[in-house]
This record gives C-alpha cells, structure tokens and sequence, in this order.
C-alpha cells in the first residue's frame, strides 16, 4: 500500500468518525468555492482509491481489534450517517456499505458433489434457486 497524503489521512480519519464521504471530504480538503455536487464527487473518487479503502479497512480493523469498534458501531454510524444524508448518492453510498458489511453483495455459491469431483456453481441473479 502506498502512502497517503496528509489530506488522505485526514480524510480516512474523518470518514471512520462520521460514515459520510462527503462529510470527510469537506473536513479533509478545501471546498470554499465547490459546489456540492463536485464535493461528492470528489469523496466518490477518494472512496474508489484502493489505497484509501485499504487504510480504512486496516483502521476498522485495528479499532476492532482493540475493542475501541465493532461491526455494530460500524452499523450505527452507517444508519446514522443514512438519516441525515440528503443527497441520493450518499444514500446509495451508505446501503452499498450496510450491504458489503453484511455479505449481501457476495456471490451465491453451491457446492455440488459429482462422482468424487467438486463442483461450484454460482448462480445467474435470474437463476430461481
């Protein structure tokens, strides 16, 4: 992982107290003359940086671990950043988190034995199993 800047750091930090990328990025940057849709943008940009989501996940984790944060201060603060968004982008941010937290974005997957050979079969969204 490479190194963030000062400013990333500080938006990481800021996105792990709030829950709202945009919010973050507001803390994090200078924004005096953006308009809120460029801010968004913005966050969105920063939020699909791998580098950036992988020291967010490494914070959490560290967090975890020390006890300071678990996946229900996560939920919270995620439900928490829902009710006060206003934007449908940082709606849309919010449940995509809720849901990866919870697994739901995660491929369905079947095991099937066969004649000793194991076979995984995932299936299509329009597949009824």
């Amino acid at each position: 992982m490479e190194k963030l800047t000062l400013k990333q750091e500080r938006f990481v930090s800021s996105y792990l107290e709030t829950g709202n990328a945009s919010e973050a990025y507001r803390v994090s940057y200078e924004v005096q003359n953006m308009k809120p849709e460029s801010i968004n943008r913005k966050a969105t940009e920063l939020m699909q940086n791998g580098n950036i989501t992988a020291r967010i996940g490494e914070l959490r984790n560290e967090l975890v671990k020390s006890g300071i944060w678990s996946r229900e201060d996560s939920v919270k603060k995620l439900k928490e950043a829902l009710s006060i968004a206003d934007k449908a982008t940082d709606i849309v941010s919010v449940v995509k988190e809720l849901n990866a937290m919870h697994g739901y974005n995660a491929p369905q997957k079947i095991e099937v034995e066969e004649r000793g050979q194991l076979h995984i079969y995932i299936p299509k969204r329009d597949d009824n199993i």
